[in-house]
């Protein structure tokens, strides 16, 4: 089971447009497999994260934050079929 051993926000530079965006990031921890980590830009509904591992900092150099430098997603349509 993940549990949340941490959460806070950064703000980070994007380099796709030269701007500054608040990023979430939960720091979480399962006794079995190690550490994971998951960046989130709210705003923007794009996020990053790293492949589980025992040891904390090889997770955070794995994290792909070059994820949170594309373009917004497009809003859903819900369709009734």
């Amino acid at each position: 089971m993940w549990e949340i051993a941490r959460r806070f926000r950064i703000h980070r530079y994007r380099r796709s447009d030269a701007k500054y965006q608040t990023v979430e990031v939960e720091m979480m921890f399962n006794r079995d497999i190690g550490w994971k980590i998951i960046a989130t830009d709210a705003a923007r509904d794009l996020s990053a994260s790293g492949r589980p591992h025992p040891d904390l900092n090889v997770v955070m150099a794995t994290v792909r934050w070059q994820d949170l430098d594309g373009p917004a997603v497009p809003p859903q349509r819900s369709s009734d079929t």
